[in-house]
């Protein structure tokens, strides 16, 4: 095995368990049910840094065992389809970002903004279907919505500050996607 592919099964490895940590660890209530929590922006920016097979390992392996060591086994395989999609979703709009071809007129391409909106409507969508199965009750399910809203945005600025702070250090080598440079 090279050593390139060996960086990259630690790095997943070590992706996996900062995304299981930062979903079981770090919690921020926001109404009944309902918590903020870092896992979010480390499986945003794992997609970031991984490549698309590895990052889908850390974002969906990585919260379903947080579901699973934290009381709510019958959540794990929920959460691992919706954050699988996450990634891929997101995955998709970074891969259309063109660090030489820079038409962005902020320091966020477009198409990574893009992929924080598709993200924040798959998880909404995927959250929803699921609670709505599980519980038996879309009234019930819908009054998570907002604070799920809430949580992918604070999850995409953290990921946003945090891929920004690792780009200006010598990882950026070793990311897979390249913020164009304004």
């Amino acid at each position: 095995m090279n050593s390139r592919r060996i960086n990259t099964l630690v790095l997943t490895a070590m992706l996996t368990a900062i995304v299981f940590l930062c979903t079981l660890l770090i919690r921020i209530p926001i109404g009944p049910e309902c918590y903020v929590h870092f896992g979010f922006s480390a499986l945003l920016l794992s997609t970031m840094i991984l490549p698309r097979k590895y990052a889908c390992f850390a974002g969906a392996v990585g919260t379903a065992l947080t579901d699973l060591m934290g009381g709510y086994a019958f959540w794990a395989l929920p959460t691992f389809i919706i954050n699988l999609l996450c990634v891929l979703v997101f995955g998709f709009f970074i891969d259309r970002v063109k660090p030489t071809e820079c038409t962005c007129h902020s320091s966020i391409p477009v198409f990574e903004l893009l992929g924080y909106i598709g993200v924040t409507v798959v998880s909404m969508a995927g959250h929803f279907v699921s609670e709505t199965l599980i519980f038996g009750n879309w009234i019930a399910a819908a009054s998570c919505m907002l604070p799920k809203a809430i949580e992918i945005i604070i999850a995409s600025i953290i990921c946003c500050l945090a891929y920004s702070a690792l780009s200006r250090t010598q990882f950026k080598n070793s990311m897979r996607y390249k913020r164009c440079r304004c």
